[in-house]
């Protein structure tokens, strides 16, 4: 977890303009959505997920069928959005699936990048005599970092696909291990969504609303000039076990509310009639 703020951080860090603040603010928001209510947007979700996954393989065929890219995205985010609609169940099980998948494996590549590159005379000349880790780095011996790599090029995407690409090189040697740790994740998923499926959906928002809103946060306090690197140096077990709280306190909030919803209402009682009424009508007869 925190390998993956301090470098959305760097990627936010001396960032022009208000991309970093709207992209903070929205993923805060987002994140809180699912974090604590994330069971009463399933169906946006799904749909969502749908139009994504949608507007990918749209994207893909437009290229393929010589039609326009966005005539092919609007098409698939389309179908998309409908299949998911109606075949909700087993999207959403994919979907919960590819969450355990993709949270196993980002772990296992964190625990990677955490360990100092090799020293070579490709290695960047900020750490070519003394190998560094990029979580062990300060923020401005990230930047620096980052800048060389970039060959000082400016801009976000310049900066973002640098990051990318010196995540993967990290990470190449052992791809092998990261796929294992997906499948194992998969796996995981499967049997979890087979013994408590009505706590698994739950998990699933709150992890990923969790991440959002920290991911967020550090895009804001970054643009902000106030990055969450500095005071966190040193201490990445101590944010992965306020990820951990926040995921667990999600899955109470919304198990509680759940429950809440499922109670059956009080059946009002009939009104009884008086001992008045009903001799007035006896003496009608």
């Amino acid at each position: 977890m925190y390998e993956l703020l301090i470098r959305i951080e760097t990627l936010c860090l001396d960032a022009a303009g208000a991309g970093p603040w709207l992209a903070g603010a929205a993923l805060f928001i987002v994140g809180v959505l699912l974090w604590l209510a994330g069971s009463r947007f399933s169906t946006a979700i799904i749909a969502a997920g749908g139009a994504g996954a949608g507007a990918a393989a749209g994207l893909a065929a437009a290229a393929w069928m010589s039609l326009g890219p966005m005539v092919g995205l609007l098409i698939g985010a389309t179908v998309g959005c409908l299949l998911g609609v109606i075949f909700k169940k087993a999207l959403f099980f994919v979907m919960a699936v590819a969450v355990f998948a993709l949270a196993a494996g980002g772990t296992y590549s964190s625990r990677l990048l955490q360990a100092p590159p090799p020293a070579t005379p490709e290695a960047p000349s900020i750490w070519r005599v003394a190998p560094t880790a990029f979580s062990a780095m300060d923020p401005a011996e990230r930047r620096a970092y980052v800048d060389d790599l970039s060959d000082q090029a400016e801009g976000f995407w310049a900066r973002l696909q640098t990051l990318i690409d010196d995540a993967l090189a990290a990470i190449r040697p052992h791809w092998w291990k990261v796929l294992i740790a997906v499948v194992l994740g998969g796996i995981l998923g499967v049997a979890l969504i087979w013994l408590i499926e009505n706590v698994v959906p739950l998990l699933c928002y709150s992890a990923v609303g969790a991440l959002l809103i920290l991911a967020g946060l550090a895009c804001t306090l970054a643009a902000a000039g106030r990055p969450l690197g500095g005071p966190l140096h040193g201490h990445d077990r101590a944010v992965n076990i306020a990820y951990g709280v926040m995921v667990l306190f999600g899955v109470i909030v919304q198990r509680v509310v759940e429950r809440r919803q499922q109670r059956p209402h009080p059946i009002a009682p009939l009104p009884r009639k008086s001992k008045v009424h009903a001799d007035e009508k006896h003496q009608d007869r």
